[in-house]
């Protein structure tokens, strides 16, 4: 209903506990929905950590569903008695979906937001018994990721192809009331980020058959070429992030692949060079105008993760 820490470090009292603190920080939210009131808004309810972290280990669900029955009291002092058309959502992310499972329960016209974890797989979505609520289901997905047990946020490795199968089954299970994107800062993932909306916005639109013709269409568009050099792209694109979603740049160290069994980091190399050469060669064949988007989204990723598994490469060698 209103965000921590930032927020309430600079403008809460006390500290974030609602055992002890519970006044306070209902005044909290009391403000941020009076200034959210006429907005565009969807409220979150329920109650983590301070910083995005779990709420203490004794936490339970007695406690949480009175956080929320104190958070549908100050939707009501603000809106009135009647929030069934006031946007809001429950999301069963970590240990949440912990909540849910055993057996915490919210207002039927709030939408449950069901998470990935983290890595672009969806941990769970509605079962047939819990596709009839009025506040329906969505789902909260993440491209770039800061936690535990590693970030993940350098460069692309998010495939187009993965998170339409991910979100196609949220289609199938009729999870579509609301998606949200964890994109970090955006850049890198302005071409994920924008398949994701467009998606959204029309799934029938995209199957297995036509995926590819976005990414085609996308560089025709992003850098005036022709079809067949947009169908090179493709690959391009494909193979870059088929290449940092084996394993992500971030977590890629000297025992990742192996000098010694099937030429494995050799192999590896050796893709990232044909890579590098195949995207330098579309790069050195743009016009000046063009030059710097095409580094920014493909050419610096194909370079930068090139140069991360020679410097691996090497350091395991020596």
């Amino acid at each position: 209903m209103r965000s921590t820490p930032n927020e309430f470090s600079l403008y809460g009292k006390g500290s974030w506990d609602y055992t002890t603190n519970a006044e306070n920080i209902k005044a909290f939210w009391l403000a941020g929905t009076q200034r959210a009131k006429n907005f565009e808004s969807v409220y979150t309810v329920g109650m983590r950590g301070f910083g995005d972290l779990p709420l203490s280990q004794d936490t339970n669900i007695e406690l949480l569903e009175q956080v929320i029955a104190d958070q549908t009291a100050i939707l009501e002092s603000v809106y009135g008695n009647d929030l069934q058309d006031v946007p809001q959502v429950w999301t069963l992310y970590k240990e949440v979906e912990g909540y849910y499972d055993a057996g915490m329960t919210v207002p039927d016209y709030i939408t449950l937001l069901w998470s990935d974890d983290n890595w672009g797989n969806i941990r769970r979505l509605p079962l047939a018994s819990e596709r009839n609520r009025t506040g329906g289901a969505g789902v909260y997905y993440h491209v770039d990721y800061v936690g535990d047990p590693r970030d993940y946020k350098w460069i692309t490795s998010s495939q187009i192809s993965k998170i339409y199968e991910q979100m196609s089954l949220a289609v199938d299970r009729q999870a579509t009331r609301l998606w949200i994107l964890n994109v970090g800062d955006l850049k890198p993932y302005e071409r994920e980020t924008e398949f994701f909306i467009n998606f959204g916005w029309n799934a029938t639109r995209w199957n297995v058959d036509n995926l590819e013709s976005f990414v085609s269409s996308w560089a025709q568009r992003e850098f005036a070429v022709s079809t067949v050099v947009a169908e090179n792209i493709v690959d391009i694109v494909r193979n870059l992030t088929r290449f940092n979603s084996r394993r992500k740049p971030e977590l890629i160290n000297t025992t990742t692949y192996s000098l010694i069994n099937y030429r494995e980091a050799e192999n590896v190399l050796t893709d990232w060079a044909t890579l590098k050469n195949a995207s330098t060669e579309i790069y050195n064949s743009l016009s000046s105008d063009y030059k710097a988007a095409f580094y920014q989204l493909i050419q610096h990723p194909i370079v930068a993760s090139a140069n991360l598994a020679n410097l691996v490469s090497t350091a395991l060698q020596e």
